[in-house]
């Protein structure tokens, strides 16, 4: 029997299918291109911003027309830094969007993704969680009831508590066990 995550799961792709289906060859190429520099050069994470939590995707590269195409192929300029290195280096470019264009971009680079589709997977799954748990469905006057504001609002804080460590532990340096095929 397939679990609830696996089926989560094997939506979010399906999902990211039906976005594919719609795109032109020239879309999908650009998309395939940005989830090669994904898996090489990218960062996929939740992380606390104040006292919330964040989703952010964040490229790092040495090539400013690398960063110029990654805006130019996403739409989305978000916050591109440079930090100057030694003169032996060459300046260090970042890219970075955070939320649900985080979300929207992996859904698009998903079909392509390798070494880091399992974070793109869980983040997109932060994402949709994140969009719920914030729409009117899920206020507290509409969902909660009986039940109470505190006990669903801890349900939802544990639940994306659980989310982060996931993507912590996919995020984890050093040496991970190989899956047995």
């Amino acid at each position: 029997m397939v679990s609830e995550d696996n089926k989560l799961l094997q939506e979010i792709e399906h999902q990211a299918q039906a976005y594919w289906d719609f795109m032109t060859q020239r879309e999908r190429e650009q998309y395939a291109w940005l989830a090669g520099i994904i898996d090489g050069e990218g960062y996929i994470g939740i992380r606390y911003h104040g006292s919330s939590l964040r989703l952010e995707l964040v490229i790092e590269m040495t090539s400013k027309e690398a960063i110029d195409r990654i805006w130019a192929v996403t739409g989305y300029r978000g916050k591109i830094l440079v930090r100057a290195r030694s003169p032996k280096h060459k300046d260090m470019w970042r890219w970075e969007i955070v939320g649900q264009k985080v979300a929207r971009v992996l859904r698009f680079c998903l079909p392509y993704l390798v070494v880091k589709r399992r974070q793109a997977l869980c983040a997109i799954e932060f994402a949709d969680f994140q969009k719920f748990a914030r729409s009117s469905r899920c206020r507290v006057g509409n969902i909660v009831g009986t039940l109470g504001a505190e006990p669903y609002a801890q349900l939802i804080r544990e639940r994306m508590n659980k989310m982060l460590n996931d993507m912590r532990s996919l995020n984890k340096l050093g040496r991970m066990e190989q899956e047995v095929m």
